[in-house]
């Protein structure tokens, strides 16, 4: 993927729709409802903490570190 993008809101489901036309979006949304708003393949439904967020960064190839 060239985005991750963590959301679920009405605005992460509009940044998502635009990224989609453009680039290929993984989307994370906390739950089913958010899911369902969303017309998207690549929706990985669960609430995350920060490591797990960071453990699905690295293992979907990104290199997210700030260093």
């Amino acid at each position: 993927y060239d985005v991750v993008l963590f959301g679920g809101t009405d605005e992460g489901h509009k940044i998502a729709d635009f990224l989609s036309e453009q680039k290929s979006v993984a989307f994370v949304v906390a739950t089913e409802y958010g899911a369902e708003l969303l017309d998207m393949k690549n929706v990985r439904v669960g609430r995350m903490t920060a490591e797990e967020m960071a453990d699905f960064l690295t293992k979907t190839g990104y290199d997210w570190s700030l260093t």
